[in-house]
């Protein structure tokens, strides 16, 4: 929760915390599904997964998260 609090703060927005575990469950099912239909996407997942286990990734920024949340956000409100 602090990190929502940290993004709507930064972002000046507020955003529905009730909806945001259901919507981010869909999220995975979205990349999921994409992945079993497209095998270059299923190929650049485990690329990124590899790269990421391979390497230690610093502490990702609430800005990151946020520019993340708000292109999900902006491709689900598009369906």
């Amino acid at each position: 929760m602090a990190l929502i609090h940290a993004i709507e703060d930064y972002l000046s927005i507020t955003i529905a915390q009730d909806d945001l575990a259901a919507e981010s469950d869909s999220w995975e099912v979205d990349v999921n599904n994409l992945a079993a239909e497209d095998s270059d996407v299923a190929e650049y997942i485990k690329s990124l997964e590899a790269s990421r286990d391979a390497v230690d990734i610093p502490d990702v920024s609430g800005e990151m998260i946020a520019k993340e949340f708000e292109r999900y956000l902006r491709r689900k409100r598009g369906d």
